[in-house]
């Protein structure tokens, strides 16, 4: 009869290796989803779609309900135009009793084609750093479904199974590159933690051999 620690640990095996699969089908679509939408805009006609537009707010702090906001705020005017798109940030019609900060941006006609290869490529490096993810998760699954059916934790198809999840990190490690230098650190420290988990269940299980073999 299985002990009951042994028992919720195949249980959680169990619900882990569905909940991956759910994630590995979702996943496969994002990165079919996103080599289309890549695909797709490459291949609109010039003039198919534009942007055009106006956009006007206001900023209005009360210094009667926040006294403490008084002088609080120092606006210089602020002019952006590049590319089609202008941005102004000033302050007006100010009094003692508020501040009032103005936004008035807007865009000129500009067609989307002159920037498709930008979302082309947004769109392919999200399915690249997706596979890396895919992969991952293909041998996560693999882990879980070792798990579910384990006699003890430190079985040889559990230890290799967490090993090979380990080292498939690796690549999605790697694409993090892309995200910049803290994505880059966080995804190493999460494969080193897992392989560092791995191999302690390896020595785990050489020493429960070892024990087995002097009785």
């Amino acid at each position: 009869m299985k002990n009951n620690n042994i028992k919720k640990i195949n249980i959680i095996g169990k619900v882990s290796k569905v909940v991956l699969i759910i994630a590995c089908i979702a996943i496969s679509i994002a990165i079919v989803t996103s080599i289309i939408g890549g695909v797709a805009v490459m291949m609109l006609p010039d003039g198919s779609v534009k942007v055009k537009g106006e956009a006007n707010a206001e900023l209005i702090i009360d210094y009667e309900t926040a006294p403490i906001l008084k002088n609080a705020v120092k606006v210089d005017e602020f002019d952006y135009d590049m590319f089609g798109f202008k941005l102004n940030i000033d302050e007006k019609n100010s009094s003692d009793n508020e501040q009032i900060i103005s936004f008035d941006g807007s865009v000129e006609e500009i067609d989307m084609q002159d920037f498709r290869f930008v979302f082309a490529l947004g769109l392919f490096t999200a399915a690249l750093l997706t596979a890396g993810l895919l992969i991952a998760a293909i041998f996560a699954t693999k882990f879980a479904a070792a798990i579910a059916v384990c006699q003890t934790p430190f079985e040889v198809n559990v230890i290799r199974r967490m090993k090979h999840f380990g080292f498939s990190l690796i690549p999605w490690a790697l694409l993090n590159c892309i995200n910049g230098s803290v994505a880059l650190i966080t995804a190493v420290l999460v494969v080193l933690v897992i392989l560092l988990i791995a191999y302690i269940f390896s020595y785990g299980a050489n020493l429960q051999q070892e024990s087995d073999d002097t009785v």
